[in-house]
Formats: C-alpha cells, structure tokens, sequence
C-alpha cells in the first residue's frame, strides 16, 4: 500500500511541475505602444507633424535586470527621432547595437517589465500596414542579452511589434513645411 502512495505523490509533483513549465512563457525583449508592455501592435494617425512613442521592454524575466544587450531593426518608413534610457550607462546606438547597465536593477518579477528604452518617431507621410520593428541580436553577442543584478548574462528572445499608419492626419502644403523653419 505504501508503494501505491508514493508513486500516486510522484505522479502528482510531475503533473504540476509540466502545468507550471507549459504556463510559462519566454523571456523577451520587445517594442510596445504602451508603459504597461501589453500592446505590441498600434494603429496610428500619420502626416507630417505626427510623433509616437514606443517603449522598449524585457517582458517575463522573472529575475532582478541589471543590463541588456540588443539591436533595433526599424522599417525604413519610420524615423527614429530619440531614444531615452533609464538611469546608467548606455554603450553604442539602438540601431546598430545598445548595451545597457542600470544604475539600479529592476525587480521583474511576477510579469512586471523592466523598461530599457523610450523611443520617439515619426513616419513622416508614409502610410504602412504592420510595419515591423524588431528586437535582434547585438552583433557582439549570439541573441539578445539580459543581466542580473550579478551580471549574470542570459539569452532570450527578441520580439517583432507592428506599427500601422492607415490614414494621413492632414495636408500639407509647402508654405506650412517652411513655417516650421521660421
């Protein structure tokens, strides 16, 4: 009878131990159109003029962030304008290759994201239907990076988002282009 026992608590442990590994997801860097990292796909208003904001997170890390390491590959149709980092030491550009110590590690646990970049751009004129930007691999390193607050370097995924622009906001004429000179 006790033999039954122990292979009913064993199968028991291997049921909820594969519940919790399938639950859990991977670790990413990512754009998102929103400071909570939930929407990765926006619909803006375009024309000349029109700014937006993105944010660049590590989602699901379930670790303390001290750094990471990555590339941002834009669609030619968008204009990155400035990117802002948290508090600490930014090495290289987000277009080519950024790595990033934090002054501070963030706590990323339990789904909170910790955030590595604002970005702003433009897309001037252009209409685009999901338009990609996408997290790849700093060219120093096999994928994109994240650090503990040990410097502990861990792999993960980089994420694509998508930016549309149906529709242009308004007209411009040329007197209107020069004004913004003056």
């Amino acid at each position: 009878m006790k033999n039954w026992k122990w292979i009913f608590a064993v199968c028991v442990v291997a049921i909820l131990a594969f519940a919790v590994s399938s639950y859990a997801q991977e670790t990413t860097i990512g754009v998102f159109f929103d400071e909570n990292a939930t929407q990765y796909f926006a619909s803006f208003n375009g024309g000349f003029g029109e700014v937006h904001t993105a944010y660049v997170f590590v989602t699901n890390a379930e670790q303390m962030v001290g750094g990471m390491a990555f590339k941002l590959d834009l669609d030619p149709q968008i204009m990155l304008l400035q990117t802002e980092y948290p508090a600490g030491l930014a090495i290289g550009n987000i277009l080519t290759g950024v790595e990033i110590g934090l002054n501070e590690p963030v706590t990323a646990y339990y789904g909170v994201p910790a955030l590595a970049a604002t970005l702003t751009m433009t897309t001037f004129e252009n209409l685009m239907d999901n338009a990609p930007l996408t997290v790849t691999t700093h060219p120093d390193y096999a994928a994109p990076i994240i650090s503990d607050h040990n410097g502990y370097l861990r792999e993960v995924l980089g994420w694509t988002s998508y930016l549309s622009i149906p529709v242009s906001n308004d007209n411009v004429s040329w007197g209107s282009v020069k004004a913004l000179y003056n």
